[in-house]
């Protein structure tokens, strides 16, 4: 990139993913960008992988309006949900994830394929996923469950790389309970929400990158339910898994900024040049950052499961998304 570019990090919140979607067409009519880095995980991957590719082929509004569509024509238990009775058996979940696959194929191939042999965007994709394997580094002393599936605008144009971007999407929104292990890579795969439902480690190290928008649908208003029992205790723990690596990774960002502000200030006193200081930050690694967050005003309606069974909660989530991002992006 000839330029500081944005990074889009889209958190999972199962059916509340279509939060995601309609915070993405407002950044869409917005024209915020160049967007060169999106990162994704659990149901914000299924959207990330249709956006990537409206990126890579310069058809983000397109784009935004196919996941829009999959979302409120598409998202409903019946569409999603295929019921697999050997898993079943062996309890490994009520569905596999052939459905989710089959939607993400679409979503790439209606944008991809209207975009035709046009200039191309240059954007890293990088959806994360729990390895149940895991997997082992020879100089670490413990093995690791975080897997990200990384594809660039090359992957993402080609027809014959789909079916394994649409894995990964699948492998990452994979549900415990809901759906079983999808095989990923020769390996099973469950939510990676599991281990890193706002992946925004991912971004703050590459330099190609000088803002970091977030999308979450958390809200910052507490819920002061008292009593929680059945379904509505189930999906709060939901929610509170999902959401609890969102705000510690946005503080120990926000904290390396005024660190980065702390030490550049005692350079400048110890009459360091300005060589010397671009060499030291270098060295740690930091720079310069800007982060936003779009999010909720106030808790979504239902749970993370609601969506499924009312196409009008759907476009609710999408309708908050919208609000949201003007919120934040003006």
């Amino acid at each position: 990139m000839s330029e500081p570019g944005v990074a889009l990090v889209l958190a999972g919140a199962v059916t509340q993913g279509a939060f995601a979607v309609g915070a993405l067409s407002y950044l869409a009519e917005k024209k915020e960008g160049p967007i060169c880095r999106i990162v994704a995980t659990s149901s914000g991957a299924l959207s990330a992988a249709v956006i990537a590719a409206g990126v890579a082929t310069g058809r983000l509004r397109e784009a935004t309006a196919v996941a829009k569509d999959l979302w409120l024509d598409h998202g409903a238990w019946q569409d999603v949900v295929h019921l697999s009775p050997g898993d079943l058996l062996h309890v490994r979940g009520a569905s596999d994830t052939s459905k989710l696959v089959a939607l993400v194929l679409q979503g790439l191939r209606q944008v991809v394929e209207g975009a035709g042999d046009g200039a191309r965007q240059q954007v890293k994709l990088t959806i994360v996923t729990t390895r149940l394997t895991g997997d082992r580094d020879p100089a670490e002393p413990l093995p690791t469950y975080e897997e990200p599936a990384v594809f660039e605008t090359a992957d993402l144009v080609d027809p014959e790389r789909w079916a394994e971007i649409a894995a990964a999407a699948a492998a990452s929104a994979t549900f415990p309970g809901v759906f079983a292990p999808t095989m990923f890579r020769g390996a099973p795969h469950v939510d990676g929400g599991a281990v890193n439902n706002a992946p925004i480690s991912y971004v703050l190290d590459d330099p190609s990158v000088a803002r970091v928008i977030v999308i979450t649908s958390e809200s910052s208003t507490l819920d002061d339910t008292k009593q929680f029992g059945g379904i509505r205790l189930f999906g709060r723990v939901t929610e509170i898994a999902i959401n609890e690596r969102i705000a510690h990774d946005l503080a120990v960002a926000k904290k390396t900024n005024a660190r980065l502000a702390r030490v550049r200030e005692a350079l400048a006193g110890s009459g360091a040049t300005p060589d010397t200081t671009a060499a030291v930050l270098h060295a740690l690694g930091w720079r310069d950052l800007q982060l936003v967050v779009v999010y909720p005003d106030r808790p979504l309606p239902g749970t993370s499961f609601s969506g499924f069974f009312d196409r009008a909660v759907r476009e609710q989530y999408v309708d908050a998304g919208v609000r949201a991002a003007r919120a934040a992006l003006g």
